[in-house]
Order: C-alpha cells, then structure tokens, then sequence
C-alpha cells in the first residue's frame, strides 16, 4: 500500500464517522474501519483520531455487552434462580466474549455470593423465629405454673399464631387443652400436674 497523507486520512476518517451516522446499528463493522484506518502509516492526526475512537467504541461496547448480560442475568436471579444467573454469566458468547470474560465471572461469583446471603439471612430469620416461638412457649409454661392460666392461654394464642409454629400444631392445640384443664383442678392436684407439665412441653 502507499503512504497516505493527512488529507487522505483525513477525508476517510470523516467518511467513516458519516457511515456509522447513518448506520448506528452496525457498531462492530465501524470499528473495523476506524482500526483499519489507524493502522495506516505513517500515522497522522486523524489516524490516531481513528485509533481512540476505535478504542472509546471498544470500551463503550464491552460496557453494553456486560450491561445486557447482567440485565439478563438478574432477572434469573430476581425469581431466586442464582445458579442459573451465574452460568448464563459464565457462558456468553456472543460478541466480544473474550473481552468480557473477567468481567462476566466477576458477576458470575457476585450472584452466587448474593445466594449465599439470601441463604444466610434465612437461617439467621428462622431461628430468630423459633426463639422466639420457643420463648413464647416457655413464658405461658411459667404463667401457668403461677396459677395464671388467662395469661398462659394468650401466650399460646400468640405464639400459635407464628410462622414458627406449624410443625408444632399437634402439641399447641394439648397444651391449650392442659391450660383448660388446670383451670380445673384441685390445688393439691393442680400443682402435681403442672410439675409434670413442665418436664414433659418440649417443643
């Protein structure tokens, strides 16, 4: 090839950034051009003009390749689908793959990261609840054992009505029967009763 001047580079630099003007949906191919362009020599202005908006471009469409696969990504992950998100990070390839590698596995471990939280925070949810079950149970055990069965009774109303609760329905339901039935009973066989009560209500 011969040597090309300003003005030759010039006049192809502008007849490129008309083109992608009139053909923004064809970024890839406008790059090719501008790269081309740069590697003319000897350089001129407006072949390293050429060369930075090759490079801008370059930029910009890895950004925008990484946005669209986020997007995509966290839709699966906003249905708890992280694993998915991760592998649909991880095996993109489309254009520019390479490109986004390291970026796409960095988002790869942050949804998994995120499962993990989302597990964490779970757990940590749970036993706070059945803590709070179980102490709710236990008060209505010492209020009965203090002869107030109207407050023991409200006690396992309330904590019946936990989340916590549901594998427990089975033993609520006797220990508002036993509430009722001490409300009944004789002092002497009162006390003998709630004794054994209180070894035998584990929840």
């Amino acid at each position: 090839a011969g040597k090309y001047t300003e003005l030759d580079n010039r006049s192809r630099l502008d007849e490129i950034l008309q083109w992608g003007r009139d053909n923004p949906d064809k970024p890839d191919k406008k790059m090719a051009m501008l790269a081309e362009l740069a590697r003319r020599r000897p350089q001129t202005p407006s072949s390293i003009r050429a060369a930075g908006e090759a490079d801008r471009m370059r930029k910009q469409l890895i950004e925008e390749t990484v946005a669209e696969v986020r997007a995509m990504a966290q839709a699966l992950a906003a249905e708890n689908r992280f694993e998915e998100a991760a592998n649909l990070c991880r095996n993109y390839r489309g254009p520019l793959a390479e490109e986004t590698a390291e970026a796409r596995a960095e988002l790869a471990d942050s949804f998994i990261e995120e499962e993990k939280t989302r597990d964490r925070n779970r757990q940590t949810a749970a036993e706070q609840a059945d803590r709070q079950f179980r102490n709710t149970v236990a008060a209505a055990v010492d209020q009965l054992m203090s002869d107030n069965a109207p407050e023991a009774l409200k006690l396992v109303e309330a904590a019946g009505a936990m989340p916590a609760a549901e594998p427990h329905r089975a033993e609520l339901k006797a220990f508002e029967s036993s509430i009722t039935m001490a409300g009944m009973m004789e002092e002497a066989v009162l006390r003998s009763f709630l004794s054994s009560l209180n070894r035998n209500v584990r929840l």
